[in-house]
């Protein structure tokens, strides 16, 4: 049964609340009242004129800019200015935060508090993790979605479905939880389509779960446009299975633009579980009817598994690819790749019996497939479904989770499983690179190429917060804004 609910979402300009500045959605978040409009987020050292963080006040003939605690903490190139220049030292990098205020002709502003980030683009956001990064380019702007949820890492943990939009720089552009879209839902995004309709600007589709009120988890996807608003969501239950999805797709049958959305997961328990499928008919820019949704569960009878996970898909020519893993239940499982058609019925499939999970899949640019997953797991994969695993050596048990294919590269990334630290790792030619050794955060469950052509990885902190990090081929965190 199709859940449905539509919600229109009106953000109040309110005094000292955050607000999106701007109309193209594109602007950092900023706060104030409607005299004036500072940033949420300045970086130390760098003059607010190189990057888009804006400083401004209107109504008024006169002006006067402070800082609290003076230029130890940060200077403005003229105080007087409606719309002046801010630096932040790094006295005010090291608490973190530093407090501004105007002066508008008589009226003296309250002190407002305007977090500090230091220039390396390495990004710590709430309580949480995202499972799912994803560049974008919205009005000539590039920056990045992250999309998982926000709460504690722990299983038994409350988690909120969360998502992120930010500009190049790291710095905030709207955040799901800051305006509390999704209140105290249940649930978890795996997934972020992009979607750009003519005359209707850029959609994001993010796919994942969600449950209300202690029900079963539900399959749920929302829309936002690129303001963060919600203008549509769905959810698809099962009134006694919890059904869970883990990857999305967007499908083009003309060539042109996204028609549809293929999702995949499970539907049951850890005990006992059914492959999962759903597609969504996102053709036109309209509510998601009954009528927009099919569901599958492609069953393997030969295998006689009661547990099935499906964690990727992929499109090929012919249908599709299927990577995850079956098992007499959660914790006893083996690695499968299946192969569907267009219809969703199976036409072939592989176990792979000496890895217990398999975690993605990606076409690796010459016809054949690269899937990777538990126990430093990386394997090419023909047409036929036949693996060769890449041995090397990482000195190091690891799970991998995604893979980005650049160019003969495969950059992987997952987790050290022994010292519990976020790892990249990058093949070439077959060739462990060596002078590629990434550890960064506890987790990184999602790596994607940046529109300037770096690496976005997405996962969650030290301090177990949902983190991006951008780094270049090296290895290295590149700068917010190069000096």
């Amino acid at each position: 049964m199709l859940i449905k609910k539509k919600e229109i979402i009106l953000l109040s300009l309110m005094l000292l609340v955050a607000v999106m500045a701007g109309c193209s959605g594109d602007e950092v978040l900023t706060q104030g009242d409607d005299d004036y409009q500072i940033p949420l987020e300045v970086i130390a050292g760098i003059s607010s004129a190189q990057y888009d963080a804006n400083f401004e006040a209107s109504g008024g003939s006169e002006y006067y800019w402070e800082v609290d605690g003076g230029i130890a903490y940060g200077s403005f190139n003229d105080v007087t200015l409606s719309k002046p220049e801010f630096t932040a030292t790094n006295t005010a990098l090291q608490e973190g935060q530093v407090r501004i205020r105007v002066t508008i002709d008589q009226e003296v502003k309250p002190w407002l508090i305007v977090d500090v980030v230091d220039n390396n683009n390495e990004t710590e956001f709430y309580e949480g993790a995202f499972h799912v990064v994803v560049p974008t380019q919205d009005n000539n702007k590039e920056g990045y979605l992250a999309a998982g949820f926000s709460g504690g890492i722990g299983l038994s943990d409350p988690k909120v479905p969360y998502a992120v939009k930010t500009e190049e720089t790291g710095l905030t552009v709207w955040d799901t939880k800051r305006n509390e879209l999704f209140g105290s839902m249940d649930g978890r995004f795996y997934g972020i389509n992009d979607i750009v309709y003519p005359m209707g600007g850029d959609k994001y589709f993010l796919i994942g779960y969600r449950a209300e009120n202690n029900s079963k988890y539900q399959a749920y996807s929302v829309k936002l446009n690129n303001k963060g608003e919600k203008e549509d969501e769905w959810s698809y239950g099962d009134p006694v299975k919890d059904v869970y999805l883990r990857d999305g797709i967007g499908i083009k049958e003309d060539s042109t633009r996204v028609n549809y959305i293929v999702a995949v997961g499970n539907s049951g328990t850890k005990s006992e579980a059914d492959p999962y499928i759903i597609k969504i008919n996102v053709t036109n820019n309209d509510d998601i009817n009954d009528s927009d949704v099919e569901t599958f569960s492609p069953q393997i009878s030969q295998l006689n598994y009661d547990y099935y996970n499906l964690q990727s898909i992929i499109e090929t020519i012919n249908g599709y690819l299927v990577a995850g893993y079956v098992g007499t239940d959660s914790e006893n499982t083996e690695g499968i790749i299946i192969e569907l058609d267009k219809n969703f019925a199976v036409k072939n499939y592989s176990k792979y019996t000496d890895i217990k999970k398999l975690y993605k899949i990606a076409e690796n640019g010459n016809g054949n497939f690269v899937v990777v997953g538990s126990n430093a797991y990386v394997a090419e994969v023909d047409s036929s479904l036949t693996a060769i695993q890449l041995n090397f050596n990482l000195n190091y048990t690891a799970d991998f989770r995604d893979v980005l294919i650049d160019g003969d590269s495969y950059i992987l990334v997952g987790q050290d499983v022994e010292n519990n630290g976020g790892i990249a790792v990058k093949i070439t030619n077959g060739t462990l690179d060596e002078s590629f050794n990434v550890r960064k955060g506890s987790y990184l469950y999602s790596i994607a190429k940046a529109t300037d052509g770096n690496y976005l990885l997405a996962g969650y902190s030290n301090n177990q917060k949902a983190y991006i990090v951008k780094i270049n081929s090296s290895g290295d965190v590149v700068p917010r804004v190069a000096q």
